[in-house]
Order: C-alpha cells, then structure tokens, then sequence
C-alpha cells in the first residue's frame, strides 16, 4: 500500500450519527461511482436552515444529479466558519448554503497533487512517512515525521479542493456529536431541551443541560442557553455563542491552566 496508489479513498468521522444507516451506505456507493467517472473531489453537506457556528460552509452551484433521492452540487466556494453569529445568520439568509461534513471522496494522488501545489511542506513530511512503510521501525519513524510537522488543518488544502469539486446532501440524519450544538439538535425532546442530569426545569426552552448525578440543577424561565456541568468545572454559555467554546480553551492555555483542558 502507497500513498499514491491510484484506488478511491473515503474518509468520514468516527464520532458522528448517520441515520438510517442504509441511506449512508447509498451514498458511499453514489460517491465512488461519481468520483471514478468524473476525477472530481468529493465532500457531503446538509442544506443550511440555521447559523451553526461549529461548521464551515459551501456555496451551492449548478445540480449535476439526483439520483436515487441524492442531490450532488457544484461547489462555487468553500466558506470557512465564520466565527460570529450575526455574519453566519447572514449567510445562510442570503446564500444557498450547505453544511461541511466532512465525507470525504478522491483519489490519493489527486489529493497529494493538491498539497504539493497547496502546502509543500506537507507533501514533502507525507513522502518522507511513504518511504517507511515496510520498515521494521514503520512506526517509530512515522510518528517522528508526524510530530515535527508544521500545525495547520487540512481545511488549508481542501479548500482549493473544492472549488473544482462536488457536494453530495447526506440523505440521512447526520449529526457530529463533537459540539454540544448538535448534541442538543439530535437529543432534544419536543420542547427543544435537551436534560442529563437531577434537572428541575421549569418555563425553559430549547436548551441543553448536563449535570452530575446527586447534584441538582434548577433552572426557571431561560431560553438558548448551554449548561454543562462537571466535576471541576462549569460552562455557561448561550447556544449561538457555543461554536466558540475554543477561546475558552485558548484562555486556559494562555493561563497556564492546563488541568482544565
């Protein structure tokens, strides 16, 4: 096995919920089959109906397809997340828009054609990782190269990806359970809330509450609001403001407060 052996890759996330699952393993088949006949990069998203503040974007262009109840877009930019809410409101307002998830499609070498135009660096760190493989000390080199590379996200290189390439809608319900966002939109009951824990709650709507089991929680009259509560810590935070918890984790680093990370 090579980096640059020419078979189609898919790369999704482990931590996400795709259902129903068939609907899934559908447009898997419909990416392979779009990706060995046209050479196109390939990405999901799902129609854009609310600032999600976790997640980058895509402008929608010309429809190539529906097949099989499964739309597939041109992608006419790749919109990084934007970081503030009003700006994202905006956008997905006035723009057809599409969510990035992250279901990934393409050849191995058309993806490294792009990261040595795009990030040569990296390109050069992925052939050094290549030409151990089958060595004896495989692993010990790779996680060598690895940790020596320069930070960055692969956003930096898909990016450029996309603009020649194709958004397929997921025709599942998918959520990445990694922002407490999706995880109030996925487990919510009728109301809105979403409540884990010795929760009283009483006239609040459409938020999201964990607590610690023996320790009550009471909350009256609140509406958008994330609350999480662990044992050496507790986050409270609106929902529109919860895609930027990272400058929480930011601070804590800038303080040295490394046990709360």
């Amino acid at each position: 096995m090579h980096l640059t052996d020419d078979e189609p890759f898919m790369l999704v996330q482990s931590d996400d919920f795709r259902v129903p699952e068939e609907r899934f393993l559908d447009m898997i088949a419909l990416a392979e089959k779009l990706v060995r006949r046209d050479k196109k990069f390939k990405t999901a998203g799902q129609k854009a109906i609310y600032p999600d503040m976790g997640s980058d974007y895509m402008e929608l262009g010309d429809s190539i397809m529906n097949e099989n109840n499964i739309e597939v877009f041109k992608v006419n930019r790749f919109i990084n997340r934007l970081g503030d809410y009003k700006q994202t409101k905006e956008l997905v307002e006035k723009y057809r828009v599409s969510t990035h998830c992250n279901h990934t499609c393409w050849y191995p070498s058309l993806l490294l054609n792009d990261y040595k135009k795009y990030k040569p660096n990296w390109y050069e760190d992925l052939m050094k990782i290549e030409a151990t493989f089958g060595l004896e000390n495989e692993d010990e080199l790779t996680d060598k190269v690895y940790s020596e590379m320069e930070p960055g996200m692969t956003g930096e290189v898909i990016s450029h990806s996309m603009k020649e390439g194709y958004v397929i809608l997921t025709p599942f319900k998918w959520k990445d359970i990694g922002a407490w966002g999706s995880i109030s939109e996925f487990f919510s009951a009728d109301d809105g809330n979403y409540l884990d824990g010795d929760i009283i709650n009483i006239d609040s709507k459409d938020v999201l509450i964990k607590g610690k089991k023996k320790k009550l929680i009471a909350t009256l009259g609140l509406k958008d609001i994330v609350i999480v509560d662990t044992e050496d810590a507790l986050l409270v935070t609106t929902k529109d403001r919860v895609g930027n918890i990272k400058k929480i984790l930011d601070e804590l680093k800038k303080r040295g407060m490394d046990e709360y990370l």
